[in-house]
């Protein structure tokens, strides 16, 4: 399935404004309304961005994917890298963008006769773009940002620079190829996976990209139970800590990885010394215990994604539930050294390995209706 734009090129995105005021932004910019009680002056700043736009696009296709964006009455705050002072005309503040390779943006400030370049645009940095009487804000044409910020778009959606370059669209995922979306807290959503032959688990590893919802709390994107304790292996969001629980003991010295950016996360036991290891982006980070449940085995089981198990495969609360997105989720019967787990956090969730014990390309077949399957048509750069 192909990425679901939320936006096209040509469509117009609400910011607001320092004023309280609603900002249209126009993709494709094309006219500069003048407003008949403005100024002589006023008219002339106006038309000459205009006269500029169109030095800016020669050599270009006269259409939306050569057009640049420009606001007036506003500016880019806090991004200033260069300050020119002395300037009469919008043309001599443009002269002066060539000298900088990391200027993507221009404020000109007619009534103060400053130039101000800008190291983000309206793209990178939508929040910064303010109102700001006696300024004009003149986006590059010529030289793209590499990203865009996901403050554009509503979770889970995320922020990819558009073809063209000069805009935006809102894509389900960025670098992941499948992803399976948790929509909502619910006990009727997950993915469930029973073990059918004995097992006899001395050690394990599990991997996982999560990207959960910021605007929800207490969240369980994996749990393995048995008959016997429903707590074998859990991994539990909130935030402020992530938990890890092994045989109904936990840990909750991690930290948050709630915040809607896509994490890397990592569990390791071995039961020979009950040492246990927990991994956020292929970082180890440091607990409060240092084992957990020497000489355990861990028996045949059910693998459930994004509910928490309060007895065998079942005594789900949707306070606990899982919302958000998950992706590659792999499990093996042994212990990953650190560098193993540096490895898999530095990939692409798309170029994940196959766990040994318990495969993705199992669990992605294993999901309730209300849980849905998204693969995505980028790859990873």
């Amino acid at each position: 399935m192909q990425d679901k734009p939320l936006h096209s090129a040509a469509d117009s995105i609400s910011l607001g404004s320092s004023v309280g005021a609603s900002l249209d932004i126009q993709v494709c910019f094309s006219v500069l309304q003048i407003r008949r009680d403005k100024s002589k002056l006023l008219r002339m700043e106006i038309l000459v961005p205009v006269i500029l736009l169109s030095l800016w696009k020669h050599g270009h296709a006269q259409s939306c994917k050569a057009t640049a964006y420009s606001q007036f009455y506003h500016k880019i705050q806090g991004h200033v890298i260069k300050t020119y002072s002395a300037v009469t005309t919008s043309l001599q503040c443009t002269e002066k963008c060539g000298l900088h390779a990391d200027r993507y943006s221009i404020n000109y400030c007619f009534s103060q006769g400053i130039c101000e370049l800008n190291n983000a645009n309206h793209l990178t940095n939508p929040e910064s773009l303010v109102y700001s009487a006696g300024c004009h804000y003149l986006n590059h044409i010529l030289r793209a940002v590499p990203i865009c910020s996901n403050k554009l778009c509503s979770y889970p959606l995320v922020c990819k620079v558009d073809n063209n370059e000069q805009s935006h669209k809102c894509v389900l995922c960025e670098d992941v190829k499948e992803v399976l979306l948790f929509p909502r807290k619910s006990v009727e959503d997950k993915v469930e996976h029973e073990l059918q032959a004995d097992v006899q688990l001395t050690a394990f590893t599990i991997s996982m990209w999560v990207q959960a919802d910021p605007n929800t709390d207490n969240l369980t994107p994996f749990g393995y139970a048995t008959v016997s304790q429903p707590n074998e292996i859990s991994v539990y969001l909130t935030k402020g800590y992530t938990e890890l629980g092994i045989t109904n003991t936990f840990e909750t010295g991690y930290p948050s990885a709630i915040d809607g950016k896509w994490h890397h996360l990592c569990a390791t036991w071995q039961n020979l010394d009950g040492t246990y290891k927990f991994y956020i982006d292929g970082v180890k980070k440091l607990g409060v215990k240092t084992s957990m449940h020497q000489g355990h085995v861990i028996q045949k089981g059910a693998l459930l994604l994004g509910q928490e198990q309060d007895s065998y495969k079942g005594g789900f609360q949707a306070s606990q539930s899982f919302q958000g997105n998950l992706s590659s989720v792999n499990m093996w019967d042994r212990v990953l050294n650190a560098q193993e787990v540096s490895a898999l956090a530095k990939k692409c969730p798309n170029e994940f390995e196959e766990g040994n014990f318990i495969g993705w390309s199992t669990l992605k077949t294993k999901k309730s209706s209300g849980v849905k399957l998204w693969t995505c048509s980028n790859q990873c750069s």
